[in-house]
């Protein structure tokens, strides 16, 4: 069982909290139901900025304002007026669209070159991570987990953590 959570930033704005894991089966026209629990935490007919993970193979789901945020931070640190830079921002926007979700029965067609970047055939999973949503194919998750052990988890936590207590 998962709840219901929204916190409010230091501006009084509410941040949506995506949490869970979530199974689902593609349809013959690419089209995604957005799980019941995040559909809750979004205005009807929201839409949602689909953008290929530049580390996994995965695709991350942003609130337009939290993609705002996140697309802005990258740009604070390139310089477009250089070519490496130029380069970096057009590679890093390459692979994004922006998704409708469909407000009767939260539908949502995803561009099938994005699901072809990250394999995703019949089966995907929906992952809440706080702000955004990780959208998986399910055989990639499954091999993803698969590579690190509890303990490897617990030992890789406990060192993150202690850094924040020094």
């Amino acid at each position: 069982m998962f709840l219901y959570l929204q916190n409010q930033n230091e501006n009084n704005k509410v941040m949506i909290d995506f949490s869970g894991r979530y199974d689902c089966k593609l349809d013959d026209k690419c089209r995604l139901v957005l799980p019941i629990s995040f559909r809750t935490k979004v205005p009807k007919g929201v839409s949602f900025i689909v953008h290929k993970n530049v580390f996994e193979k995965s695709l991350d789901i942003y609130t337009p304002e939290e993609w705002q945020k996140h697309s802005s931070e990258v740009l604070a640190g390139i310089n477009i007026h250089s070519r490496e830079g130029n380069r970096t921002w057009m590679a890093f926007n390459r692979y994004r669209a922006e998704v409708v979700v469909d407000e009767k029965n939260g539908r949502f067609i995803v561009p099938r070159f994005l699901l072809d970047i990250v394999g995703v055939e019949k089966e995907v999973v929906f992952v809440g991570n706080k702000n955004t949503i990780s959208l998986w194919a399910k055989d990639v998750l499954e091999k993803v987990d698969s590579e690190i052990t509890d303990d490897q988890f617990v030992e890789s936590y406990e060192k993150l953590m202690s850094r924040k207590s020094l």
